[in-house]
């Protein structure tokens, strides 16, 4: 039997990534594989890097680009379990930033110790000094539940202060400030919840946090019902504040929308979310997600693991309100979508 990392380098020479860029358009999906979860960073050294949960053998894929378009698919990420998470087939949304020389990775799996159903989701951190790995686990898990609603870390810096987010099973997202190496929760320091699920659709499973700052504003994205499965039903919801742990404002209230709901189905995708964003050299914000095509979800097509959730990008504009749908051709020049 090969090794994930063994399997992951077959894998990588019998897929063609490739998607077709001319004149100026580019082709939706840009990573045509199955990549749950992507979370793009921009290194230091001018390439993209996409991280995507487990698939294809591996624990966390990672893929590279120098125009966010055009990706090569590279991957293992994490070669090697936690200590924590040995006997785990789960290995979800991570979540990569730099700082200095390294590379953090947050990301979530199930602990050994807990062996009920559904239960022990912890957030663990593995490091590394390329962009491609190898990621080496720390030693200890970050923060812990017992269930699934520690998962879908994300990690920002502001105001000199670290900050994680998590949450998922119907519980509210949350946040708590982590100590100056990023490895543990800040001493002293207790978690609060910055959004809470609620009866509307979409709302009544949250998860997914990714926040952007802009001009002093922190956005906070966030997912829900269901990403996967026969009832797949999944979208993206925004919310605003003047600070990195709340209170936050949903765009609903905000404005009056029906909903706070800015991305959700089309005509060819269904149940986009779990996004992340970059910004281009222009100060362009592009958003990736998830999404399935509608053509294998007719099919009964749509697990994970099935090579059916695709790494979509758009590039959107940061203010209230934000909609917008799944494209397949998008225009490289594409006007501004939203204005405050």
């Amino acid at each position: 039997m090969l090794s994930p990392l063994a399997f992951c380098a077959v894998v990588v020479q019998l897929i063609a990534l490739l998607c077709h860029v001319r004149g100026g358009v580019y082709t939706n999906p840009v990573l045509p594989r199955d990549f749950p979860d992507p979370v793009v960073m921009q290194a230091s050294n001018g390439l993209f890097y996409a991280y995507g949960t487990q698939s294809a053998g591996c624990h966390i894929q990672v893929a590279m680009s120098s125009d966010l378009v055009t990706w090569a698919w590279k991957g293992e990420a994490l070669p090697h379990k936690p200590k924590w998470a040995l006997n785990s087939t789960n290995f979800w949304a991570p979540d990569v930033q730099q700082h200095g020389n390294t590379f953090y990775m947050y990301f979530t799996s199930a602990q050994d110790s807990q062996t009920h159903e559904g239960g022990g989701f912890c957030v663990g951190l593995a490091t590394a000094t390329n962009p491609l790995g190898p990621f080496e686990d720390v030693g200890d898990s970050v923060v812990c539940g017992v269930d699934f609603s520690v998962i879908d870390p994300k990690s920002i810096d502001a105001g000199g202060k670290t900050y994680l987010y998590w949450g998922s099973n119907s519980k509210p997202l949350m946040v708590q400030e982590l100590s100056p190496d990023r490895k543990t929760l800040a001493a002293g320091t207790t978690a609060r919840a910055v959004m809470y699920p609620t009866s509307e659709k979409y709302q009544r499973l949250i998860e997914g946090s990714w926040i952007e700052a802009v001009n002093g504003t922190y956005y906070l994205f966030f997912s829900g019902d269901n990403c996967c499965g026969a009832t797949a039903e999944y979208a993206v919801m925004v919310a605003r504040s003047s600070s990195p742990v709340g209170p936050f404002e949903t765009m609903q209230n905000a404005t009056g929308a029906p909903s706070s709901v800015m991305l959700q189905l089309s005509s060819s995708f269904i149940a986009p979310g779990h996004n992340s964003m970059v910004v281009d050299k222009q100060g362009k914000h592009w958003m990736f997600y998830h999404a399935i095509p509608v053509a294998n979800f007719q099919k009964n097509i749509y697990g994970v693991n099935l090579c059916i959730q695709l790494t979509i990008v758009q590039r959107i504009a940061l203010g209230f309100p934000i909609r917008t749908s799944p494209v397949i051709t998008v225009h490289i020049t594409l006007p501004t979508l939203f204005a405050d």
